[in-house]
């Protein structure tokens, strides 16, 4: 029903999203679990942040990671732009060069047709 190629690139991208989700939202709560533990965090500091700040962590950590998703999407964006520009550009040439061929074809017959105007015109009278 799928091909290979197809279903490996489709499950590449399910674990690549499931990825992404996960370092997204559970990397800040083991980040938290660790600041926060006393058997993982073991340098007798006592570490207390209040909801504020780590609202703010939360905040700057989410920001953070859009705009890696965001400059992502923006490269992958311009690459595909770029692709889609240089077949355009290649087209152009492609049909710039065609139009030069069928210029030059037409010059000829053009000055066939007065070759043959001028044969029946002058010679043939």
């Amino acid at each position: 029903m799928f091909n290979g190629k197809g279903t490996k690139k489709l499950l590449t991208k399910i674990l690549l999203c499931l990825f992404f989700v996960l370092v997204v939202i559970i990397l800040p709560f083991v980040i938290e679990k660790i600041i926060l533990s006393e058997a993982i965090f073991p340098f007798n500091v006592s570490v207390t942040f209040p909801k504020d700040v780590w609202f703010g962590f939360m905040g700057s950590y989410l920001g953070a990671i859009g705009t890696i998703v965001l400059g992502y999407i923006a490269f992958y964006q311009n690459k595909k732009y770029k692709e889609l520009s240089d077949q355009s550009e290649k087209r152009f040439w492609e049909l710039q060069e065609e139009i030069k061929e069928l210029t030059k074809k037409s010059v000829s017959l053009i000055d066939l047709n007065y070759i043959y105007l001028f044969n029946y015109l002058f010679i043939s009278s």
